[in-house]
């Protein structure tokens, strides 16, 4: 009950004295919490709360000293007086106080007066408006720009081109209000706002004021409606949205969730560094990846921050600066720490072209080759102590035996590829003569095997027995005797040394001879006269 007992200082006379009341009343009590105002809360005769004190100070009302109202500006003291009246019939109406040039010329309270007569005005008079009520929102009380400004500029989110206009104004009252006064008086407000993404202005005060939004917004509804703000103003053309939005990522980061960076941020931010051709973007873009690098999975780095910096186009030196601390951060940062195999085979050969970049300063060059220098060296002690540590196992496995391969002869290899002749015999075939013994070796070469003369004949011999044995060292004194010899062709005659492997020019000299019918191949060598038809020759060279 004592709640609902009015204070006695603020009360009409008629009110004190015989229980009634009117207007007028009002307007007495109206006059006092003015004045109490004015003079730092104090009332004019102050009561205690007793009621026949009260009614005494009625008295005085008759004749007020002018140093009770010391405090209340020269302007606005006859109205006051006037309305302070003890008697009801001599107070001034409602009217007539409002257009007291001390209210009238207030621009507080032209504000007020305007905004209650907003929704009568055309847009443009609307718009002009709002642009200027930056300007007067610092002379209006707090608590009036949160009960009664939020609400009238909230009627005009319903007209999406008029959003661009009030939305600022709104978020400058919610800058001063805490986090419950802007839950309670603005946030349903701007409920209806979020969704909204034309005209893009709007996205571009959402992104100018997002600290505002991080500070004082729930965290789940940061998550509902606050990121996908953000994403649609990297999805836009206007640069400026989306550098803002670039800037704010690093912020949020910590209230998306994995999936969302995978499936959502990463890629966002790749296509927007990779289609637009504004330097500053693409910067940004490498910047809001550095800031937010050492909290990814390494798995994402090697699998999406790699190839994304490789992928970029430009060369210009703010760019690759950028990518170089990238990379500086995926080798030196703990939780990510690149192995050697992935420094090697990947980052060292993007970034050895780099170092080429003519656009680079020298301080820049000498960047880009210090940190290639340590990542030459970071794989060589990596490499160096994995080989120390398996280099005693290989020694064991060199020692361990190879079985008996025995003494091997030339002619074990050779085969029955050269057919000895008897000294002094003569060829019984007509296809075959003797040759003097101081005449080189000659062979024919079939039409076939024209494509296989650049090989090395030393290698075709043995290629097919080296995986099986192993030659002893009288065995490779035979192999160099063997080597020494000459092959002669015998029909149009034709030499080359065996030792001389085969090649274009040697394949140009047999060209001739190919298809000579008397084409036979025979050795002068006394110790090993033999001959070679021309099916030996064939398997020979093929």
């Amino acid at each position: 009950m004592d709640r609902l007992c009015p204070s006695l200082d603020y009360l009409a006379p008629e009110y004190l004295i015989s229980n009634s009341c009117s207007p007028a009343s009002d307007l007495f009590s109206l006059g006092m919490v003015t004045l109490s105002a004015l003079n730092q809360g104090q009332a004019l005769f102050p009561s205690g709360g007793n009621l026949e004190a009260a009614k005494q100070n009625m008295d005085k009302l008759k004749r007020i000293p002018e140093g009770k109202l010391k405090t209340v500006p020269i302007e606005l003291r006859p109205i006051l007086k006037a309305l302070l009246s003890f008697s009801p019939e001599t107070r001034p109406g409602a009217e007539i106080f409002q257009s007291t040039p001390y209210l009238s010329e207030d621009e507080g309270v032209k504000t007020l007066r305007y905004l209650d007569t907003l929704l009568q005005w055309e847009n443009l008079q609307k718009s002009k408006f709002y642009k200027g009520l930056p300007h007067l929102l610092p002379t209006l009380p707090h608590h009036i720009r949160l009960r009664r400004v939020v609400g009238c500029l909230a009627q005009e989110f319903v007209n999406p081109s008029m959003v661009p206009f009030v939305l600022p104004n709104v978020l400058r009252i919610a800058q001063d209000a805490t986090a419950k006064e802007f839950q309670t008086y603005i946030l349903p407000h701007l409920i209806q706002v979020f969704p909204l993404r034309e005209p893009i202005q709007i996205l571009l005060i959402w992104m100018k004021w997002m600290e505002v939004l991080l500070e004082k917004c729930p965290e789940e509804l940061t998550k509902r409606e606050v990121l996908p703000l953000i994403y649609a103003a990297l999805e836009t053309d206007a640069l400026e949205v989306q550098e803002l939005a670039l800037a704010v990522i690093p912020r949020v980061f910590s209230l998306i969730q994995f999936s969302e960076v995978k499936n959502a941020l990463l890629p966002r931010l790749r296509k927007t560094a990779l289609a637009t051709h504004n330097l500053s973007v693409v910067v940004n873009c490498l910047l809001c990846l550095a800031k937010i690098l050492e909290r990814l999975e390494k798995w994402l780095v090697l699998d999406f921050v790699l190839p994304f910096i490789t992928e970029i186009p430009s060369r210009e030196p703010a760019v690759l600066m950028t990518i170089l601390g990238i990379l500086k951060v995926t080798v030196t940062c703990p939780s990510l720490g690149l192995p050697k195999e992935v420094i090697a085979s990947r980052v060292l050969p993007f970034l050895f072209p780099l170092s080429l970049e003519s656009g680079l300063s020298l301080a820049q060059f000498e960047a880009l080759i210090a940190f290639i220098r340590d990542l030459v060296g970071q794989v060589e002690k990596e490499q160096r102590a994995k080989l120390a540590a398996i280099e005693p196992l290989r020694q064991t496995d060199m020692k361990l035996p190879l079985g008996d391969v025995g003494s091997v002869n030339m002619n074990e290899i050779f085969g029955e590829l050269v057919k000895p002749v008897p000294n002094g015999a003569t060829p019984t075939s007509e296809k075959h003569r003797a040759i003097s013994p101081l005449e080189p070796y000659k062979y024919p070469v079939a039409e076939n095997t024209r494509s296989n003369l650049t090989k090395d004949l030393t290698n075709s011999l043995i290629q097919a027995q080296i995986n099986q044995i192993r030659p002893s060292s009288q065995s490779m004194r035979d192999m160099a005797n063997v080597n020494q010899q000459e092959f002669r062709f015998q029909g149009p005659t034709i030499s080359i040394p065996f030792r001389t492997p085969f090649n274009a020019q040697s394949a140009a000299a047999f060209q001739a001879p190919i298809n000579h019918p008397q084409s036979k191949f025979v050795t002068t060598n006394p110790s090993s006269m033999k001959t070679l038809s021309q099916k030996d020759i064939d398997d020979l060279l093929s």
